[in-house]
């Protein structure tokens, strides 16, 4: 009777373990954010200060929707959210080229062999002046002026100025650097600026009003 007993005492609680694991193997623990910080520190702060719409838009669990090594769906493709049916620039391949998923627009164009076909997908505004306007700016890959997403370098790391003391603001009152060549004075221009090329009208100008 007490091995009975026994078997009954101590078996139960096994049986009972064994059923909640076989449970949890079946139906596991569903995911939530929360859960993500206490292990993935480092890129749950990546996306909290340089997330941009993924971090206001989205939460972890919205693209990785299960976890290993159990789930299969971890690492989302991009067009499952951005497809190509919103824009243009969606149907280009190998996102991750240019893009990190915790901070999409933070770009070191740099590292990457080409990059004007994908970012006149973008930015057709410029696309469009540089094909209204030739010029040599128009044959460079756009990653010649632009080493990282919305900076840019200034005319005087590649051009000299027309006089000495020009700065980057004073070429951009008559030259937009995806058309220079065509000009448009501002009102406000100093002569001085012009006498680097005009010389002889301007001294002319000077001398005789």
């Amino acid at each position: 009777m007490r091995k009975k007993v026994l078997v009954i005492v101590v078996g139960c609680p096994l049986i009972m373990l064994l059923s909640a694991f076989l449970g949890a193997e079946s139906h596991p623990l569903k995911l939530v954010g929360d859960d993500c910080v206490k292990y993935h520190l480092g890129e749950v702060q990546d996306v909290v200060e340089r997330g941009g719409l993924h971090k206001t838009e989205v939460g972890c669990t919205d693209c990785h929707e299960e976890h290993p090594p159990k789930g299969e769906n971890t690492i989302p493709t991009c067009d499952s959210c951005h497809g190509p049916e919103d824009h243009t620039h969606y149907a280009l391949e190998n996102c991750a080229s240019c893009h990190h998923p915790h901070h999409p627009l933070e770009m070191d164009l740099a590292q990457i062999d080409e990059v004007k076909a994908a970012c006149l997908t973008c930015h057709s505004d410029q696309a469009r002046e540089m094909e209204n306007h030739p010029s040599e700016h128009a044959g460079l890959d756009c990653k010649e002026c632009h080493m990282a997403h919305g900076e840019a370098t200034e005319c005087m790391e590649c051009h000299e100025p027309h006089v000495h003391d020009m700065v980057y603001q004073d070429c951009l009152s008559c030259h937009k650097p995806h058309g220079p060549t065509a000009i448009q004075f501002a009102g406000n221009v100093p002569s001085v600026q012009c006498s680097g090329c005009h010389e002889g009208p301007v001294q002319e100008i000077d001398e005789r009003g």
